[in-house]
């Protein structure tokens, strides 16, 4: 990830999917603000990892902005930490579906609080395989999603 720095330096965020469930973590910032170890600690291992670098394309630019944007993005889950003692950053256990999301969707309508990638995971979860127009990547984790083994 610290390769992708300097796509975006405004927050970070990684997601773990283990046994059935998703371990993610945010923060504002830039990727070097965690260390290795401390996410290890944090995460753990597990069958598949998402990240993602985020500079904020919203003209927001104060911290606050920059971490309500923050990636991944999830539904379920149990926030176990939420803190500005260091950083601004978000530990979340158990979460159903998390994704990461590079672009914009035009003309989507977006409620208070509500960036364009939480409607992404939101139609997803409502039904299944979707379709925007527009410019953008994504990775979905589903804890509902298996792989078959070889």
């Amino acid at each position: 990830m610290k390769a992708l720095q300097h796509r975006g330096q405004d927050s970070v965020g990684i997601a773990v999917k283990k046994n059935g469930h998703i371990d993610l973590i945010r923060w504002s910032g830039k990727v070097g603000d965690f260390s290795l170890e401390s996410l290890v600690n944090i995460l753990g291992s597990g069958e598949l990892v998402i990240g993602h670098v985020r500079y904020n394309t919203m003209k927001i630019k104060e911290n606050a902005g920059l971490f309500s944007g923050a990636h991944p993005r999830f539904i379920g889950g149990k926030i176990v930490d939420n803190s500005a003692m260091y950083k601004s950053h978000l530990i979340v256990r158990d979460a159903d579906k998390a994704i990461v999301h590079n672009g914009n969707i035009p003309d989507l309508y977006l409620p208070e609080g509500k960036i364009d990638t939480d409607i992404i995971l939101e139609e997803y979860s409502k039904k299944g395989i979707f379709f925007y127009l527009g410019n953008f990547f994504c990775i979905l984790f589903s804890c509902d999603i298996r792989f078959k083994d070889k």
